[in-house]
């Protein structure tokens, strides 16, 4: 196979997730569109300019646009070597996951790297199971928040405690209750919530005075009053 024509690139077999908010419309772009974002794979070559840090046989993950293909050109400054624990199906569904729950949580709520243990912030995170759920409820209870997750069963609430979430409530329960109950009446510090329009009039009675509603995404529905959840 022949190396990239453009220095600091490789080529790369891709295993890549299908973006589904391309595919239903939901966000819009020009077509015909090869879709993808995000996706994991091995170096088939590399541009003599890059080889010698990713050889052929490499595996890597990365973020660029077009990935849903067999085979993808990407910048190298884009591309990451994997660790031996890490599969390319693991890489690929989580990058984009993962760097959007860290974004939001320093970014878009302000968190620190670190909080005191037991005394940290209040935080619910909607749909704690599902997939950038996981991540919110990782990364903050690794940093000493108080998590509380949503979910819609009895097991992917006990999915979202194994992750770390110190406290779930059933999604098909009265979620603003059980929320005021376990925070004493006072409500949360920060809710990052992925669902949408079917949650946010509940996140408004939860959110504390001066406290943060983070809108992520819409898993369910789109937000009311042209509220937008966007990704980093």
């Amino acid at each position: 196979m022949c190396s990239p024509p453009h220095p600091n690139f490789l080529l790369l077999i891709t295993n890549s997730p299908l973006p589904s908010y391309f595919r239903t419309g939901l966000y819009k772009a020009p077509l015909p569109l090869i879709t993808g974002k995000e996706a994991a794979g091995t170096v088939a070559a590399a541009h003599p300019s890059v080889a010698s840090r990713f050889p052929e046989g490499t595996r890597v993950g990365y973020l660029a646009d077009h990935a849903y293909a067999a085979l993808t050109a990407v910048p190298a400054a884009r591309v990451i070597p994997l660790p031996d624990g890490v599969t390319t199906k693991q890489a690929a569904s989580s990058l984009l996951q993962g760097l959007t729950a860290l974004t939001f949580i320093r970014e878009a709520a302000g968190l620190a790297n670190s909080v005191p243990q037991g005394g940290g912030p209040w935080v619910l995170v909607h749909a704690a199971a599902g997939g950038v759920g996981t991540w919110f409820v990782q990364v903050l209870s690794a940093m000493g928040a108080r998590v509380i997750g949503t979910a819609s069963s009895p097991e992917k609430c006990e999915v979202a405690r194994g992750n770390g979430a110190g406290w779930t409530v059933n999604s098909r329960e009265d979620v603003v209750a059980k929320v005021k109950e376990i925070t004493g009446g006072e409500g949360v510090d920060v809710i990052f919530d992925g669902v949408g329009k079917a949650t946010f009039d509940g996140d408004l009675e939860m959110v504390r005075r001066k406290g943060t509603v983070v809108m992520v995404g819409n898993a369910v529905s789109t937000h009311p009053y042209g509220l937008r959840g966007h990704a980093c």
